[in-house]
């Protein structure tokens, strides 16, 4: 009798163990972290609110330059239009607790801030689940879109969708700036569509 009773327990206790060791295998992959470079805080605001509403973690990307005021606009700007790379901090943020990973950008040029393209190029992404998440004057076209969706590949990571959020809209002819409660509203918006594509993607 004694016999069979540890013989029980000690199936019990495999049970479990094999249990947690399931969960925490499973854990990483469904842990979200939340990587965003802001310029102006329109993408700051938006990831924010993705990381609660998400419960995902959340790092801002600095860019060692100076992007502040028309100056920092125009040299943004030409930083992407040429392809060229910053100084971030942190370089290589540890990746390994995720799976699933948030790129936020503002767009310049056509093309995802310099500090996430530097990010992308100085970090492996592989086996990573990655969504692009932008925040941009005028919402891009599908070719534009590809050129980010091709950097997570060259990266090793699996792009699973990538989402905008139009910080200005027109009204009577005039280009106005979007308030803060919107464009955290648009950004939530696009929660259930991240989650499914997540939760889509092999």
């Amino acid at each position: 009798m004694k016999k069979k009773v540890a013989a029980y327990c000690a199936c019990l206790l495999m049970l479990q163990m094999g249990a947690s060791l399931a969960l925490a295998t499973q854990a990483p992959a469904e842990k979200i972290l939340i990587l965003y470079y802001s310029r102006t805080g329109n993408t700051k605001l938006a990831c924010e609110a993705l990381a609660k509403e998400l419960s995902a973690d959340l790092l801002e990307i600095r860019d060692g330059a100076d992007r502040s005021g028309g100056w920092g606009f125009f040299t943004g700007a030409m930083s992407a239009l040429f392809n060229m790379e910053t100084d971030i901090e942190p370089v290589q943020p540890d990746l390994s607790p995720y799976g699933r990973i948030i790129l936020g950008a503002p767009i310049w040029s056509g093309r995802l801030a310099t500090a996430i393209r530097t990010l992308i190029a100085k970090n492996r992404l592989d086996g990573k689940k990655v969504a692009i998440f932008s925040t941009t004057n005028v919402l891009e076209k599908e070719s534009s879109r590809q050129k980010g969706k091709a950097a997570v590949a060259e990266a090793g990571g699996t792009a699973v969708g990538y989402w905008q959020v139009a910080v200005q809209e027109k009204i009577d002819g005039k280009k106005i700036e979007k308030t803060p409660g919107q464009i955290v509203k648009e950004a939530l918006a696009l929660v259930p569509d991240i989650k499914a594509a997540f939760d889509k993607a092999h």
